[in-house]
């Protein structure tokens, strides 16, 4: 019986061998972690060269079908710039609603004259004055992308907290020395390695040093030792500006920590992902954060016409009606189009009230094309 050639040579063992080596060494952490006190300091650096920053994402709505329709998503355009500039739209949308026809979509603007909440779609805004170093009012200050990714490029004001005085946004974070732990070990997320930097107990960050000190997950307790509360999750991150890596997407997990069993105090009342459709970083000119109303916009309070004109508003919400309205088999098209008669209505009213105002006040200035502190 002859023996034929090996079906393994020489050259593929050397191979397989070289193959086997290299994967060891990726799964091998690089390097030692920094101690606590230097990442800290590399994490306020990086947190130092985000001047500002914009991003528009979408989250379904689909873990409540009896609120919401098939479809249902919220849509979110989020910016803050150093030092006290933010801006936040709020809308919602689904298969025949685009968000940007949504009527109860409100867009907030903060600056250094003051804040304004205006409703695009009615052309009309409330607000108030603001001090600079004032936090950003009402639950916007709140806004899920800062707290996932700990950004707060609004370094002129207070930023959001895990509880009152309380750090949480990175910049908070490296200036605090509750984070005083460092895992010994370098720990895997998504194919990056991370530095672990714990405040003992209450919160953990998975930090990806090479790329900006950009964070990857994140797991907070209810309390010091308590039930896990939340859970933070970052992926796909692309550099938007030179040493600024911002996330593609973001999953959000809430827990039922106040539950009285361990076993339903795991249970996820939140379990969203959020889709990142644009992101940008420090290319943003302050015009962005400033309000200019349009033709006809009304103030709320007090209740006063703040710019002249707005005649095409009637036919803006007359179409509106038309695009939006469901269509009905049971009624013929002139009733269909009455549904647009409460919207008719209201700007006689409007201007009816608008002349009354005046007649019992002195005249009053009238806004240009800014809005900074009307």
């Amino acid at each position: 019986m002859s023996h034929g050639r090996p079906i393994f040579g020489v050259e593929m063992w050397a191979l397989i061998l070289l193959f086997v080596l290299s994967g060891a060494a990726r799964c091998r952490a690089p390097s030692p972690p920094l101690p606590a006190s230097e990442l800290r300091a590399a994490i306020l650096r990086a947190q130092e060269g985000v001047r500002s920053v914009r991003v528009a994402y979408r989250v379904p709505m689909e873990q409540e079908p009896r609120l919401h329709p098939r479809g249902a998503h919220a849509y979110r355009i989020v910016a803050a710039k150093a030092p006290y500039y933010f801006y936040h739209l709020n809308a919602h949308g689904h298969d025949r609603l685009p968000w940007a026809a949504d009527p109860a979509q409100q867009r907030c603007y903060v600056g250094p004259g003051g804040w304004f909440v205006e409703n695009p779609v009615n052309r009309t805004f409330f607000g108030g004055k603001l001090k600079t170093t004032d936090e950003v009012p009402g639950t916007v200050r709140d806004e899920i992308y800062f707290l996932a990714t700990g950004l707060w490029p609004t370094s002129g004001r207070p930023a959001p907290h895990l509880a009152p005085r309380e750090p949480y946004v990175l910049r908070d974070v490296g200036r605090s020395d509750l984070y005083s732990v460092v895992r010994p070990e370098l720990e895997a997320v998504n194919g990056r390695w991370c530095h672990v930097l714990e405040r003992p107990g209450r919160d953990r960050l998975w930090i990806d040093l090479e790329r900006g000190c950009t964070l990857l997950r994140r797991e907070t307790d209810a309390e010091s030792s308590g039930p896990l509360a939340s859970r933070y999750e970052l992926g796909d991150h692309r550099e938007v500006s030179p040493g600024v890596w911002l996330p593609s997407w973001i999953r959000n997990t809430q827990f039922d920590y106040q539950a009285p069993t361990e076993e339903a105090r795991r249970r996820r009342v939140i379990d969203a992902v959020i889709e990142v459709i644009e992101s940008h970083a420090n290319d943003m000119p302050d015009e962005q954060f400033v309000y200019r109303p349009v033709a006809g916009t009304f103030r709320l309070a007090p209740a006063e016409q703040v710019v002249p004109g707005g005649l095409d508003h009637l036919d803006f919400l007359s179409g509106w009606v038309e695009r939006y309205s469901p269509p009905s088999r049971d009624r013929p098209a002139f009733v269909q189009h009455l549904a647009g008669l409460p919207f008719i209505l209201l700007i006689p009213l409007l201007e009816f009230q608008r002349r009354r105002a005046r007649r019992r006040a002195p005249p009053v200035r009238q806004c240009g094309e800014g809005v900074s502190a009307c």
